[in-house]
């Protein structure tokens, strides 16, 4: 999503944005299965034979904030999207852009708060294997975008 905003940013195209909007959403809605599902099978085949209760896997409940999203998204679409008034159809036009810049917004924090995380010294633990493997696909992803240009 990050490298798709970038890219409509650099050049004005929507369908950039879009096809990774639809990717990532994809990808989401598998989360609503597949997640939950990996908590009840933990849950149920990762207990303590010796009787003693260990600590139970958290369900996790933005799996729960996603799908009411989704659904508040989906309804308002459906009723204010296509409605008869202008007026309601303008407010929830307008919501959706702000929602639309809050999501890029917060993104965008998520990803300075990201970075900051870093540390040199952790990186230099790492060797320099990894400093490789990261220069290796910056520069390949460099070509690719370079001959794509071409």
């Amino acid at each position: 999503m990050a490298a798709a905003v970038y890219h409509q940013q650099l050049w004005p195209n929507d369908q950039t944005l879009d096809a990774a909007t639809v990717s990532k959403l994809m990808r989401n809605s598998t989360m609503l299965i597949v997640i939950p599902a990996l908590v009840i099978f933990h849950r149920r085949w990762d207990r303590p034979h010796d009787g003693s209760d260990a600590d139970p896997v958290a369900f996790p409940y933005f799996i729960l904030a996603f799908l009411g999203l989704s659904i508040f998204r989906t309804i308002g679409d459906a009723w204010f999207g296509s409605s008869s008034s202008p007026m309601t159809g303008e407010l929830w036009s307008a919501f959706l852009t702000f929602a639309h810049q809050a999501s890029l917004f917060g993104f965008s924090m998520a990803m300075s708060a990201l970075a900051t995380t870093v540390s040199l010294a952790e990186l230099k633990a790492l060797g320099i294997r990894g400093f490789a493997v990261g220069a290796i696909a910056t520069w390949t992803m460099l070509g690719v975008a370079l001959l794509w240009l071409n």
